[in-house]
């Protein structure tokens, strides 16, 4: 079992006992989000203090530190394991390339993804606000029907959040 903290840590439980097993550092704000790796062989943090972390699952060993200009409030390994989607509170998301090549040039489409993904954008006095109603659902839609149609990794990485199957 993973948990994630306020201590800035997170730990890897025995279910079946109770024993923490793994206290995985690397942060030095709150840690947001914890998620196994696919493999369950690394966990990915988020934080606060506006990092992203990859940790060995086993040992706890830090083996990257992703880095975003404010809070990062949601990370998540890609299906594969090679890849790791991070939304942070600036408004903006990354995708990492944490195993393999790199995904490409990035589609027209896929900045209003995160924008969907992140369910927010900026009012017109710039102030971050949550979508909702027909604008979002629209937007929705249309990035939906873009990744539908694009054979790219970033098709690929729409579709898994989707929920849609490949192509």
């Amino acid at each position: 079992m993973l948990t994630r903290s306020e201590d800035n840590t997170a730990r890897i439980w025995d279910a079946s006992t109770g024993k923490s097993l793994v206290e995985l550092k690397g942060h030095s704000g709150q840690v947001v989000t914890a998620v196994f790796s696919p493999d369950a062989a690394r966990v990915l943090t988020a934080s606060i203090d506006g990092t992203a972390c990859i940790l060995e699952a086993a040992t706890g060993k830090l083996l990257a530190v992703l880095s975003q200009s404010e809070a990062v409030m949601s990370a998540v390994f890609s299906p594969d394991g090679a890849r790791v989607l991070t939304a942070s509170r600036d408004n903006t998301a990354r995708i990492w390339q944490v195993l393999g090549s790199t995904p490409g040039p990035v589609p027209s489409w896929f900045p209003n993804f995160f924008r969907v993904a992140a369910s927010r954008t900026f009012s017109e006095d710039g102030d971050l606000v949550p979508l909702a109603g027909p604008e979002w659902a629209r937007m929705k839609a249309e990035v939906r029907a873009a990744a539908l149609r694009d054979r790219t990794r970033y098709g690929q990485i729409a579709r898994w959040y989707f929920g849609d199957p490949a192509p």
